[in-house]
């Protein structure tokens, strides 16, 4: 059961690590001395992204526990164990992105 847990782990966070490397290569940007001296509509709108993109990593793994749910109940494990992970996933891209949008809120207030 341990050896379980430990694969089912490590899964979630490859899993979750992948997810952010997919999203930071789309977003990745240089850091210059301009970034730091943005305007704070500009700041202000990045942190709204940031919310919505809370949300919808939110919402999937919403969907995604629901259909672990789903699976559990017609005795499927594998495939509820496979869900679980991708909750876990978007879980902690969400938490990524709550931060971030705290941190704008902070900075502009």
């Amino acid at each position: 059961m341990l050896s379980c847990y430990i694969h089912t782990t490590f899964a979630v966070e490859t899993i979750a690590f992948l997810l952010k490397l997919k999203i930071m290569a789309k977003t990745s940007k240089t850091p210059t001395k301009a970034v730091a001296k943005q305007s704070t509509t500009v700041t202000a709108f990045q942190g709204i992204e940031n919310h919505k993109k809370a949300a919808l990593h939110l919402q999937e793994a919403a969907k995604y526990h629901l259909e672990a749910a789903d699976h559990h109940a017609n005795g499927n494990p594998e495939h509820a164990l496979n869900s679980t992970i991708m909750a876990h996933g978007h879980q902690s891209l969400a938490k990524d992105a709550q931060r971030l949008a705290a941190k704008h809120l902070v900075a502009n207030n």
